[in-house]
């Protein structure tokens, strides 16, 4: 009996470390994974369109479900939509806002706008994009 009171609670233990939340004062450190055009309102989580020449950045659903606030059954009250990020690239460093959940982004991996590539002169050719390792903070 003793046996299974002690797995029970190393098993909720480890929920609670797997559902804790991002913390915001922390700097991550990932790789840009893919590259995106624009996109419609309806195409991101949070609702925001992304149009040509926008700067924008999709986030793992591990970071964009684990912050403060968010809620898995209404994605775009997500308090990270319209959030603006500082993604540093060598000695680069933009501003860019959080419109989406990166599908193929595992941890603190992101996709960016192909402007926002530019930006932070990613290699010349954009294919080459998921070899762009970046370093990203919230901004508040």
């Amino acid at each position: 009996m003793q046996f299974t009171f002690t797995s029970a609670s190393l098993f909720a233990a480890f929920c609670m470390v797997l559902a804790a939340p991002i913390a915001r004062q922390a700097q991550h450190a990932g790789k840009i994974v893919t590259v995106f055009n624009e996109l419609n309102s309806d195409e991101t989580a949070c609702g925001i369109a992304v149009g040509a020449g926008d700067v924008a950045v999709s986030v793992s659903a591990s970071v964009f479900n684990g912050f403060p606030g968010a809620d898995a059954a209404n994605p775009a009250a997500n308090p990270l939509c319209g959030q603006d990020i500082f993604v540093t690239q060598g000695q680069t460093t933009g501003n860019v806002q959080v419109v989406d959940i990166c599908a193929e982004c595992v941890g603190d991996d992101i996709a960016v706008s192909e402007s926002f590539f530019e930006v932070l002169d990613g290699p010349a050719v954009l294919e080459d994009a998921d070899f762009v390792q970046v370093t990203w903070e919230f901004s508040q």
